[in-house]
């Protein structure tokens, strides 16, 4: 653990910050005596005399200073930051390695000999800049790279469009978003009260594990439609053994091969449940992810007959976008374990086929609330309207491998979409708007974001040589380029220059490499910090490229000319942008190039 001051005479630790430090000082200035200030600030009467007095600074800190100065540590902390938003984050293990090559290579004098950044300088690191470690959530490459702010703003571009036109402005009730989920039998269990140091903590869950699709409804008003329920089979006996009465009321049942949806399935849900249950009134607004089975041209078709829009969310973008995923599915999860757990307390029951329906209307009940169902439209900027619901954080972990959309080429979202005027149910206006469909498999009222293809897609069948071959420079092996650097010697990283090496273990090394034949990245940062929350206050080092030459505290600290280039290259992730390739195709779910 790093060192912490005690006080010599009375043994106790400095509990008062410079904050308390500062009121203290200003309460003195105002008239209260050293000694009121001392009690009511909680601050020993010396240090606030000293303070008063002149004889020491305020911001004076206990102790003996920090083996790296504190400018180039608030710059380390920016980057580990937005590398963490940004979904390619640093472990302590990486940020220890990193943290020496980055001594090595901008030849920072310290107060300590023989400086190695270890488990103290991490501890102090933490207590100093309020750093914590944390087990990050899994995020598919995929979603990282489609989940950018020229696919949003597209998508609630033609959201808007749809509403506005629609005058569903002021009525949530009309506004509609469907998905489905997967349950089996044998749930999650639930945290349970135990002693400290239990070494064997275990849950009961049912010995049987089988899959069963619920397709969920709900409107931005808060109001859930009935769910229907996919089972597993081939004819109609498969569902004999569920007690269908203990259902939720209105429950639609269906099976399947593999308890899965498919596009009959889809068109039976679209007539009997959704048709059922949205009302009489027109038009109204079906919001869904792009799977096959709810585009199909007979959905479509029926959709363009009642009047109904439809609207396709960006693909691999539902886990901000849609609210059935944002704020009741897990709740829903949540009390159908709690609900499975309380089921098990007997040691004679286990979830099965008859006692499931039952489970499933308790978590339906405490899942699907209407405070859940709102929020989750609010929070996806649906209703209300709001573009600006969705956290800037949401689109960091996409500014890597960002690319731009080209201004001179129509996006194929605008090129297929427009909306009609004056649509009714008659012959007439349905005639006249399937005039205006230019594909069978576009719809006039079905807007697919999905053809915003994966830039990135499009280059995964290039092979590593014509990767390697685009830099100026090649690399035999390519490994962790942090490790390898931090093996060699320091005499190595002085004499690295700009020749190439055989073997490089930073990434960021590696794109460096590629670029320009060198380890140190000469221009600017490719992707900007836009957090203001990471923006360092005014400091002799600031965070520019630039140093500026006029400040010596900055030169003698860190005498390299090329020191916050040397950080971005050893703590920040590759910046954005992929090679252009062929166009992308999708056939099938698939995308081919």
């Amino acid at each position: 653990m790093p060192r912490t001051y005690t006080h010599k005479k009375r043994g106790k630790t400095m509990n008062y910050d410079t904050k308390q430090l500062a009121d203290a000082l200003k309460a003195h200035q105002n008239g209260m005596s050293i000694r009121e200030a001392s009690k009511a600030y909680n601050i020993p009467k010396s240090t606030l005399a000293d303070r008063a007095s002149g004889r020491y600074e305020v911001n004076v800190t206990h102790g003996r200073p920090c083996a790296i100065p504190i400018e180039v540590e608030k710059k380390i902390v920016v980057r580990v930051k937005v590398a963490a938003e940004r979904g390619i984050g640093i472990s302590r293990k990486q940020l220890l390695l990193r943290t020496n090559v980055l001594c090595q290579r901008i030849q920072v004098h310290t107060s300590y000999k023989n400086f190695h950044a270890g488990k103290n300088w991490w501890e102090g690191l933490k207590r100093r800049h309020g750093l914590t470690l944390r087990q990050p959530e899994r995020l598919g490459s995929t979603r990282c790279r489609m989940m950018n702010r020229d696919v949003v703003g597209k998508y609630f571009e033609a959201l808007s469009n749809i509403i506005t036109s629609s005058n569903l402005n002021d009525k949530p009730e009309f506004i509609w978003n469907c998905d489905e989920t997967s349950k089996n039998f044998e749930h999650n269990p639930i945290k349970v009260v135990s002693g400290i140091g239990a070494k064997n903590v275990c849950g009961r869950t049912s010995s049987k594990s089988t899959n069963i699709t619920i397709m969920a409804c709900v409107n931005a008003a808060g109001k859930a439609m009935p769910p229907m329920f996919i089972v597993k089979g081939k004819t109609p006996r498969s569902l004999y053994s569920f007690n269908t009465q203990a259902a939720p009321p209105g429950t639609k049942w269906s099976y399947q091969e593999k308890g899965w949806m498919t596009d009959q399935i889809g068109e039976q849900w679209f007539d009997t449940v959704f048709l059922q249950n949205c009302g009489t009134h027109r038009p109204q607004l079906l919001i869904l992810d792009g799977h096959s089975s709810h585009e199909s041209l007979a959905i479509l078709q029926r959709a363009i007959e009642e009047n109904i829009y439809i609207l396709v969310l960006p693909p691999h973008t539902t886990h901000h976008l849609q609210p059935l995923d944002k704020s009741v599915f897990g709740p829903f999860n949540k009390a159908y374990s709690s609900a499975c757990s309380e089921f098990l307390q007997d040691p004679l029951n286990s979830v099965n086929k008859w006692n499931f329906p039952a489970l499933i209307t308790r978590a339906w009940v405490s899942g699907l609330t209407e405070g859940n169902i709102k929020s989750g439209f609010a929070a996806c900027g649906i209703f209300p309207l709001n573009k600006n619901a969705i956290h800037d954080q949401a689109y960091s972990p996409s500014y890597p491998s960002d690319k731009p959309l080209d201004s001179q080429t129509q996006s194929p979202f605008v090129e297929h979409f427009s909306i009609p005027q004056g649509i009714g149910s008659s012959s007439s206006s349905v005639s006249s708007m399937s005039t205006e469909v230019n594909h069978v498999d576009t719809s006039l009222q079905s807007v697919n974001t999905s053809n915003f293809m994966d830039p990135v897609v499009t280059d995964q069948t290039e092979s590593i040589d014509q990767v390697n071959n685009q830099g100026d420079s090649t690399v035999d092996v390519v490994m962790d380029p942090v490790v390898t650097d931090y093996i060699k010697s320091i005499d190595q990283v002085k004499n690295q220059g700009d020749s190439t090496v055989d073997v490089v273990m930073d990434p960021v090394a590696v794109l460096d490499l590629l670029s320009s034949g060198d380890f140190i990245v000469d221009g600017e940062i490719d992707f900007p910090i836009t957090d203001n929350s990471l923006t360092l206050p005014n400091s002799p080092c600031n965070i520019s490229p630039e140093i500026n030459t006029e400040t010596t505290q900055c030169q003698s600290l860190v005498p390299s000319a090329n020191w916050n280039q040397d950080l971005d290259s050893i703590f920040l992730p590759p910046s954005g942008g992929v090679p252009n390739g062929p166009v992308a195709k999708k056939t099938k779910g698939y995308y081919i190039s």
